[in-house]
């Protein structure tokens, strides 16, 4: 789980049971995530997972009444996200098992893909009956989490104060053996904060 607590959210719509909502999820859920400053690398597997959830539903599924697939996830303040689609059912259900696609396999890659990404994954008819939802969950990560001991070749006490720092080179006189002047102790320049690694 993340060290740093990222700001929730929740978000749900009925989105129409077209290819337009595949698009109209991705950029939304983006953005979400996004203004909550989480990592870049969570947003893109998060992405991928709602695409092929939203995909599947339409390919594969019937609307809900309302000719419409419900998409709606949710970000906890401790970096928990749950993405869940829900549409009205169809011929075939997603099985969660351990996924391993041969080379020449020419469908169920999304589902393995999911299998990967998600930390955990489901599905699951609603009470009513005429209703079917795939869910996944991750474990979310602010870009800004564990910053202060990432920086290179930076102890952690100077990364806790945001500092690194340089000794300097000698002066000449230090380096000329046959001068009367006493070498003076090497002089520690403070720097700039260290730029954190991108993960």
């Amino acid at each position: 789980m993340p060290a740093v607590r990222v700001a929730p959210t929740a978000y749900e719509a009925y989105l129409p049971h077209s290819s337009v909502s595949v698009r109209q999820a991705r950029a939304r859920l983006a953005q979400d995530l996004s203004e909550r400053d989480v990592l870049g690398t969570v947003v893109d597997d998060a992405i991928l997972i709602l695409s092929e959830f939203v995909t599947n539903a339409l390919r594969h599924a019937r609307a809900l009444t309302s000719d419409t697939i419900r998409v709606s996830w949710s970000l906890t303040g401790d970096g928990l996200l749950r993405i869940e689609v829900t549409d009205g059912g169809g011929t075939t259900r997603p099985v969660t098992k351990p996924y391993s696609m041969s080379v020449s396999a020419q469908a169920g890659r999304g589902l393995e893909i999911v299998d990967r990404l998600a930390d955990r994954w489901g599905s699951q008819r609603e009470e009513s009956g005429d209703e079917y939802t795939v869910w996944a969950e991750l474990a979310v990560r602010a870009r800004h989490a564990g910053r202060r001991t990432r920086g290179r070749g930076v102890r952690p006490s100077q990364a806790t104060a945001g500092t690194g720092t340089l000794t300097a080179l000698p002066t000449l006189a230090e380096q000329n053996p046959q001068t009367t002047t006493t070498p003076a102790s090497a002089q520690v320049i403070p720097l700039l904060p260290t730029y954190p690694n991108r993960a």
